[in-house]
């Protein structure tokens, strides 16, 4: 769940900064939905470490160039955090084994 909590940071950190322009608000969302895309196409713990390194990396190089969302794009950032999230707690998270008493 540590790593969840480093996405929203991630996310929040990438998106939150200052206000510029709707091309940056867009990029950060495509970029987001790649990660999103990378860590839901992941089936093992060291590629879900590798895409949550890659986000961590880039979201450190974004600094301050992070934009002010919208109200829509809010509600983007939050679906993409959900899908990522999701994600990564199936992997992080096995199934409990029903055979199991």
């Amino acid at each position: 769940m540590r790593s969840v909590a480093v996405l929203l940071v991630a996310i929040t950190s990438a998106s939150c900064k200052q206000r510029v322009s709707d091309d940056d608000s867009a990029f950060v969302l495509a970029r987001l939905a790649d990660y999103r895309d990378r860590m839901c196409a992941c089936r093992d713990v060291p590629c879900a470490e590798s895409v949550q390194a890659d986000l961590s990396r880039w979201s450190a190089a974004l600094g301050d160039k992070g934009a002010d969302p919208t109200r829509a794009q809010a509600t983007q950032l939050a679906e993409l955090a959900t899908a990522y999230g999701t994600c990564l707690t199936k992997i992080l998270v096995p199934p409990a084994d029903a055979s199991v008493d």
